[in-house]
Order: C-alpha cells, then sequence, then structure tokens
C-alpha cells in the first residue's frame, strides 16, 4: 500500500487511525480541504505515472508537503523550501498534476482520531494520505475469493 506523510512526526507504531474522505468536508475538521485535494492529486499521479520509482516517489512526497504547508508549487519559497535531491522530480510532478478536482481515492489517516469539536490535532503519530481502492476493485476481488473457495469445496 502507498501512503504519504502530511506532518513532521515520527511514524506509526500499533496505532489506530481514523479515515476521512479526501473531499470538501476535510474543511469540517479544520483542514484546509483544497490543499488535501491537491495533495491526493499529486499521490494519483505518481501512482499512475511513477510508482516503481523511488526517486518519484520522493519527489511527489516534496511536492505533498510543499503543497501541505504552502499551498504552492514552488519549493524555493515559503515555509516548506527544497532545492536539493528528488526536487527535479517533484518539479516534474507538479508541472503534469490536475488540480481542477473535488475528490480523490486517497483518504487521510489521523492519528489522534477527531477530536472534540470534529478538529483533527497534531498529535505524537504521523497522518498520512493512503488510498483506498475503489469499491468496484474490492467487489471483483471479493467475488474471486468466493469462486476460489466454492472451487475448493468441489475437489
Amino acid at each position: 500500500m502507498a501512503a504519504f506523510c502530511v506532518e513532521q512526526y515520527g511514524g506509526p507504531t500499533g496505532i489506530t487511525y481514523t479515515l476521512l474522505a479526501n473531499n470538501g468536508t476535510l474543511a469540517d475538521f479544520g483542514l484546509n480541504a483544497s490543499r488535501f485535494l491537491a495533495a491526493g492529486a499529486i499521490a494519483e499521479y505518481w501512482l499512475n505515472n511513477y510508482a516503481g520509482s523511488d526517486a518519484y516517489k520522493a519527489g511527489a512526497q516534496l511536492a505533498i508537503w510543499d503543497i501541505i504547508y504552502d499551498g504552492t508549487f514552488d519549493l524555493t519559497a515559503g515555509s516548506f523550501r527544497s532545492t536539493g535531491g528528488y526536487s527535479a522530480q517533484a518539479r516534474t510532478i507538479m508541472d503534469h498534476v490536475n488540480l481542477n478536482i473535488t475528490s480523490s481515492p486517497w483518504v487521510l489517516a489521523v492519528n489522534p482520531t477527531v477530536v472534540q469539536g470534529g478538529h483533527v490535532s497534531e498529535g505524537e503519530s504521523q497522518n498520512y494520505l493512503v488510498r483506498v481502492p475503489e469499491p468496484m476493485t474490492m467487489l471483483l476481488f471479493g467475488l474471486g475469493l468466493v469462486g476460489l473457495a466454492g472451487l475448493r469445496r468441489k475437489e
């Protein structure tokens, strides 16, 4: 499973996460929904075009941090900057991403879970963008498992 971090904290160690749909409703949780949608577009572009490349995954991660922290595609200005390794890959991805989207198969996995008042707070654990398979993929996978179970019973 592919995942991209969206905070500067350490990674998970057996922690429970809440999944939030990556769409306009993220604003209900005190998050900038448009930035997370853009981050999902970056992640999806990486998956569709460069999934086998660690260098482009690093570039996608830089692009995601830039859009989450600054809301721009400028790695040389703002609070998040990067001009070193993988900046060229990030720039390539940034130049090709379509930001005109309203939903994404990438969801926000948050911990701690949503706090009182519906806001997501930064805590001890990293929050991530993770890709959730589309429902038809899961349905086909489930039907395949049922078919395999049926074949096994016939033998």
